[in-house]
């Protein structure tokens, strides 16, 4: 009788176990798909119970690129992380700069504004009615500008993933920069996103 009772208990023990473990995995789904940032802004680009609305196309921010920030050394990279402006409630930050030999690559950040029932954030997509996305990189939308107010030609252009944006400077136009510049940003589009109503 006892073996039975000690048997007893210990299914009971794992079919518990298994229970909570079950629990634990099903929230953690369902924090990362509908809850964490991430699942948030899936949700909201599959337009899954979120509407989406253009605020500015193009999005524009103006900053000034300190001397200090800009690597004298050939594969110098200076890490900044450091917020140099706001479209919206988004913020832009200037991740780093790379001297890469033939020129100095700059790489920004627009970090999201993501909450659960409503939030802002940069795309460099149009985001058609139809769930289809087509790629929106206007030809000026990296402006520079000397300390002179001399515009600076811009070499390499990145776009993505999602919010980031990059450039390059062409070496030669290193004494250019190297005491600062200015940088107008008119790319990508600012989303405003809410939670659809039935």
């Amino acid at each position: 009788m006892q073996d039975k009772s000690s048997t007893n208990k210990i299914i009971l023990i794992a079919g518990s176990i298994c229970i909570i473990l079950c629990i634990i995995l099903m929230s953690s789904i369902f924090y990362k798909n509908y809850i964490s940032k991430e699942g948030i802004f899936n949700n909201v680009l599959n337009k899954d119970g979120y509407k989406i609305y253009e605020i500015q196309k193009p999005a524009t921010f103006t900053a000034f690129i300190e001397p200090t920030w800009i690597p004298k050394n050939k594969n110098e990279v200076v890490r900044l992380n450091k917020e140099i402006g706001k479209m919206g409630k988004v913020r832009v930050l200037i991740e780093r700069v790379m001297h890469r030999g033939n020129d100095i690559y700059f790489n920004f950040d627009a970090k999201q504004f993501i909450k659960y029932d409503s939030g802002e954030f940069l795309y460099h997509y149009i985001i058609n009615e139809d769930g289809t996305f087509t790629s929106y990189h206007p030809a000026n939308a990296f402006n520079i500008y000397d300390n002179n107010n001399n515009i600076i030609d811009v070499g390499q252009r990145g776009y993505g993933p999602v919010s980031k944006f990059s450039f390059g400077i062409d070496i030669e136009n290193y004494d250019v920069i190297k005491d600062g510049f200015t940088i107008e940003f008119n790319g990508g589009i600012l989303y405003l996103y809410s939670v659809s109503t039935p």
